[in-house]
């Protein structure tokens, strides 16, 4: 089973996003806001890639509220997640999420 990743900002430096980033949770929020501002105004807001100061605070962000979500889901899935069976029996449900 795959798990849901939060994301982290990984290492300073480089030229490309950090892999810590790409395709978690908190990358998914960047990119929606991204083309939300660029749908609204017409220009992109900020280039996707890169790993400078500029994207590591806006990154940093985005990182603590996919970290946030995914313990609040995690930590309360009993009591916020209720999944049946076609016959309306309970299931068994898990959240496995990466803690990186």
């Amino acid at each position: 089973m795959t798990a849901f990743r939060a994301g982290a900002l990984g290492p300073k430096g480089g030229t490309g996003t950090p892999a810590e980033f790409a395709g978690s949770l908190a990358a998914a929020i960047e990119r929606a806001l991204h083309d939300l501002v660029q749908t609204e105004t017409g220009s992109a807001p900020f280039p996707l890639d890169g790993n400078g100061p500029d994207a590591r605070a806006r990154r940093a962000l985005f990182v603590a509220v996919s970290q946030a979500v995914l313990g609040h889901l995690h930590d309360h899935a009993a009591d916020g997640l209720k999944v049946v069976d076609r016959l309306g029996r309970p299931c068994t449900v898990t959240i496995a999420v990466d803690p990186s």
